[in-house]
């Protein structure tokens, strides 16, 4: 069984030869890379290693990693696709491992466990070992999945750590199965692969260094909100028929209100009240819900540093709970 490994790039020009090197490492020879240039600096001209197995596709002007992923997608010819990021890192491991689960024609998706690193510490190379290998996996259903995501600030699956039988990805969801968003792409990608898919999460140790840069889009939080909330509203319109598709709906519009309040609180912090409070306005005219409700009378009671600092202590009994 053949894995094709999508790495799009766009001048990673500092962790791009360490994420491939760890592709080179793996235990296993049946797979390719194909290295997806989205508009920055070609890679021949800093790479220094070269294999048979390694492809490099330039895709033209800087149009997203969405697009990079989708290109490298139609040109892939493994059983297996992986979209790993270029500054992630596989553990040597990991193709068997997941090889040896989606043998299982039955299981169209695989997620293994993964560790955040902060990029600091990769490069004074402290990082967790990935050499062991873990035990079975377990099912992960749309309802455990949905219940999850809409109140954890984590993620169970990312695309560095997530495979895909690539005929029901393209079945599922055609060519272009990643959609135009820069944030929160991938948690939209999941979310409808739930709904198609028997998914399968792998236990610790981790397989996959997922490299956490200071300066990532990630952490622009307010950005990250609100592109968050024009995903969950794009979500909640979709038609849902099956009961998965309904539950995906009710997380979407879970995970919505949560964006919209953490959203209102950045603001807030801005100074920016009467945005806090139309953002909090909007939320409650799509789906009432308490937490909104009692954060738009605390901001109308002048109550702003109690909403403030309400939210941060229900955040940390959330992150206390799943910790």
């Amino acid at each position: 069984m053949k894995s094709s490994i999508v790495v799009p790039t766009y001048n990673n020009q500092d962790t791009l030869e360490e994420t491939l090197r760890s592709v080179l490492r793996q235990d296993r020879d049946d797979w390719e890379v194909i290295v997806v240039n989205d508009g920055g600096q070609p890679p021949a001209e800093f790479l220094t290693l070269s294999d048979p197995r390694l492809r490099l596709v330039e895709a033209g002007a800087n149009a997203g990693v969405s697009h990079a992923r989708n290109l490298g997608l139609s040109l892939a010819t493994g059983d297996l696709v992986l979209f790993l990021d270029s500054d992630d890192i596989l553990g040597p491991h990991v193709l068997s491992y997941a090889v040896g689960v989606l043998a299982d024609p039955s299981i169209d998706m695989l997620g293994v466990e993964f560790a955040s690193v902060p990029d600091s510490a990769l490069r004074e190379g402290r990082a967790p070992d990935l050499t062991a290998t873990p035990g079975p996996p377990r099912e992960v259903t749309a309802t455990d999945y949905y219940d999850f995501i809409s109140c954890a600030s984590r993620s169970l699956f990312l695309p560095s750590s997530t495979f895909f039988r690539r005929a029901a990805l393209l079945r599922e969801f055609g060519p272009n199965p990643w959609e135009n968003y820069k944030v929160a792409e991938d948690t939209l990608l999941f979310m409808r692969a739930f709904t198609r898919f028997k998914v399968m999460l792998s236990a610790a140790p981790p397989q996959v260094i997922y490299r956490v840069r200071a300066g990532s889009l990630s952490r622009d939080l307010m950005r990250l909100e609100c592109i968050r909330i024009e995903v969950m509203d794009d979500l909640s319109a979709r038609p849902a028929t099956t009961p998965a598709e309904r539950a995906m709906v009710r997380c979407a519009r879970a995970m919505r209100q949560g964006s919209a309040r953490r959203y209102a609180r950045h603001l807030l912090r801005e100074h920016r009240k009467a945005e806090a409070r139309r953002v909090l306005r909007g939320d409650l005219t799509r789906s009432f819900n308490g937490r909104s409700l009692a954060a738009l009378a605390m901001l109308e009671l002048g109550l702003k540093n109690a909403y403030i600092r309400a939210q941060g202590l229900l955040g940390r009994r959330r992150a206390r709970r799943r910790g």
